[in-house]
């Protein structure tokens, strides 16, 4: 799976987010991590570059630069672009993965091998009522309605998606957009044919305006 992360005045939380990444379960399923420089002012490449020149484990990492500053949007199509692995998942640079979010999203995708989306539980931001959610998998309609009722988060990150449906759609991020993902996600939700929800949390979202 290809972890895509846009890198945008972080330096304050780019080790944190990078270690996430690092205690990830490289063993069990192959990782690759894809950082998109996006000519970031202050230190958080260089504090990544460390980072990455110092590791040793088995994530695989790849850096990519801008030449000049485009947005999140566009940096996460390069890192979409870029990827090679048979999923896609978003983290944002100021956030960080529980140590086990990996594994688990892992293991769903081997019981239904027919999952085109995986989304995880989060904790920081909108509280999430699980207990509207299905725990076994739906489908695109079902997923839409849910989006519409606003029992379906939104937001790209902490989201597992299969890299085929990505490139058979063409669902790239428009560029310079405000509240990019409310349009990305109901344009990935309408050509998903099975979701599932994980209850459980996987990821840290960090209130950095």
């Amino acid at each position: 799976m290809s972890i895509i992360i846009p890198v945008y005045k972080v330096e304050t939380y780019i080790e944190r987010c990078l270690i996430s990444v690092m205690r990830q379960d490289s063993k069990t399923m192959p990782i690759e991590c894809i950082l998109v420089d996006d000519c970031s002012p202050d230190n958080s490449m260089i504090i990544a570059e460390n980072m990455i020149n110092n590791y040793s484990g088995g994530v695989k990492f790849k850096v990519m630069r801008h030449e000049k500053n485009q947005g999140l949007s566009a940096a996460r199509n390069t890192g979409m672009s870029m990827a090679s692995g048979d999923y896609l998942f978003f983290l944002d640079s100021d956030d960080y993965l529980l140590d086990d979010c990996l594994i688990k999203f892992y293991n769903v995708i081997k019981k239904y091998p027919d999952l085109e989306c995986v989304k995880g539980n989060h904790v920081g931001r909108i509280r999430i009522n699980v207990s509207k959610i299905p725990s076994s998998p739906i489908n695109n309609d079902t997923l839409l309605n849910m989006l519409y009722m606003s029992i379906i988060p939104v937001m790209a990150w902490n989201t597992l998606i299969k890299r085929t449906v990505v490139l058979e759609w063409d669902l790239m991020f428009k560029p310079g957009l405000l509240y990019e993902d409310n349009l990305w996600s109901a344009a990935l939700f309408r050509h998903v044919n099975s979701f599932l929800f994980i209850p459980d949390t996987t990821y840290y979202y960090e209130d950095n305006n």
